[in-house]
């Protein structure tokens, strides 16, 4: 009887262990007009937003969870506005098994002038 619960657990634990985890990653999305960061099964965590000119900036967050594969429900939509040099870290939930989460920055200005977001702000995971 105990090879047969060493047994089961070994395969508990080789399935646990191939489940596929992806970290929060972020890439440009809609050519160079927002970025968009995502992960699934993974911890809560930060995404960093930088202001990458000499000016006031503005943009969007719009946050996302979806059941992978399947189409998502926005949870969040919220408006920053960073002064030059300036930063901000936006929260990241947990994402468990099988749940995705995204992250748009979009809508970006630049002195109240529209932009391409990959000209006026820089984001990445803050690790």
């Amino acid at each position: 009887m105990t090879s047969l619960k060493v047994a089961l657990l070994l395969v508990v634990v080789s399935v646990l262990s191939s489940v596929d985890c992806k970290p929060t990653h972020c890439e440009l999305w809609a050519g160079d007009a927002q970025f968009h960061c995502s992960k699934d099964n993974y911890k809560k965590d930060t995404v960093l937003v930088r202001n990458r000119v000499a000016a006031h900036i503005s943009f969007k967050v719009g946050k996302w969870i979806a059941y992978c594969g399947k189409d998502g429900v926005n949870y969040s939509d919220k408006l920053y506005t960073l002064n030059s040099g300036a930063r901000v870290k936006l929260e990241f939930g947990e994402a468990g098994l099988g749940i995705c989460h995204s992250l748009f920055v979009y809508d970006c200005k630049i002195n109240n002038v529209n932009s391409n977001c990959l000209n006026a702000v820089i984001v990445s995971p803050d690790l």
